[in-house]
């Protein structure tokens, strides 16, 4: 599985998830039985472990396949609005705390989503290719043939 499919397949695994805290939020505003998301607390409780899940996923994929669009300190700022409104809404069982963590968690998988697209569809139109198995690879001992002499990260080196 390349890379570009691993990002796809968190990014889908996390887009579920938000899904999944969606509709836990819409349960808990019809008004439900169900023990878990009856109570606001049960509800933050539920929205947290899932943010947290879909989280890890989407930062698993930016550690992996990098980023195109530098907004992390937007999605700093949101997870950081999003944890606190978390705190808050276990200790006084607010709505409100619920709501803002529900758009917080929803805003974050928006963000990381679209950054992962942006950057997979840059990479896919830049004409970046990963190296070929036979190429140099300094330190490793593998390539570095007569066609490689002289190079270093695709740069020729004046030199020798």
């Amino acid at each position: 599985m390349g890379l570009t499919a691993k990002v796809l397949t968190m990014d889908a695994i996390a887009t579920v998830l938000t899904g999944v805290i969606v509709g836990v939020y819409a349960g808990f505003l019809r008004g439900t039985s169900l023990w878990l998301i009856s109570s606001a607390r049960g509800t933050i409780a539920t929205v947290l472990v899932l943010g947290i899940g879909a989280w890890v996923l989407h930062l698993l994929a930016r550690t992996q396949f990098g980023s195109a669009v530098d907004l992390g300190w937007v999605a700093i700022m949101l997870s950081q609005v999003a944890l606190i409104a978390a705190v808050i809404g276990l200790i006084t069982g607010s709505t409100v705390a619920l709501a803002a963590l529900v758009v917080g968690a929803a805003a974050l998988w928006l963000i990381a989503t679209a950054r992962h697209a942006i950057g997979i569809t840059k990479q896919m139109y830049s004409g970046h290719r990963p190296p070929p198995e036979d190429a140099a690879c300094p330190g490793t001992g593998r390539g570095g043939g007569a066609e490689n002499r002289g190079k270093r990260d695709g740069r020729v080196s004046l030199s020798r």
